[in-house]
């Protein structure tokens, strides 16, 4: 879930379940009224990352960033991330570069090895910020000041990664997979 301020909604990613594909639903915080921005027509197959970067949402979905029309919903653009398993955060910088999680898990959970922190700058290829296990599964991640705040999924490990790819952990919750 995002909060979009430009249009005073939320926007949450709808994964599905079972054999329903995902899409993306805007909720207004005045009155809990929902609108399919992203139907899940459009074949989305795991959405769980958001991000608005100008005019486009983005959202990750297993391996590849999807790009869409903020207003109309209409797909714009794909970004595939090589090699990527189970995308899953996603943030974007001050100047629209992306960041997206690979938690390195697959659709039952299982590991991957494909734990990443991936960046995007406009126009650019996506590459490799951070990479491996000391990630353990990175899920939520948030881009601030001095870098990419970030959780664990494995063991719950809160940790930053700057934007020169260095990981610093910070603190622990009391489980993993919370």
């Amino acid at each position: 879930v995002i909060y979009d301020a430009r249009a005073d909604v939320y926007l949450v990613a709808d994964a599905g379940a079972g054999q329903q594909q995902g899409g993306v639903r805007e909720v207004s915080p005045q009155d809990g009224a929902v609108r399919a921005l992203v139907p899940s027509e459009v074949g989305l197959r795991a959405p769980r990352g958001l991000a608005v970067v100008r005019a486009t949402l983005w959202v990750t979905d297993v391996d590849a960033l999807r790009g869409f029309d903020r207003a109309t919903g209409a797909p714009t653009s794909v970004i595939e991330i090589p090699g990527a398993k189970g995308l899953w955060g996603l943030t974007a910088g001050e100047d629209g570069t992306l960041y997206v999680s690979d938690a390195g898990l697959d659709a039952a959970m299982e590991p991957t090895g494909t734990d990443a922190i991936w960046r995007v700058a406009p126009g650019g290829a996506p590459e490799v910020l951070a990479r491996g296990e000391a990630l353990a599964h990175p899920t939520a991640i948030s881009a601030q000041r001095g870098g990419l705040y970030a959780v664990s999924w494995r063991d719950g490990t809160f940790f930053q990664v700057d934007y020169h790819g260095v990981r610093t952990e910070l603190g622990r919750a009391p489980a993993g997979g919370l």
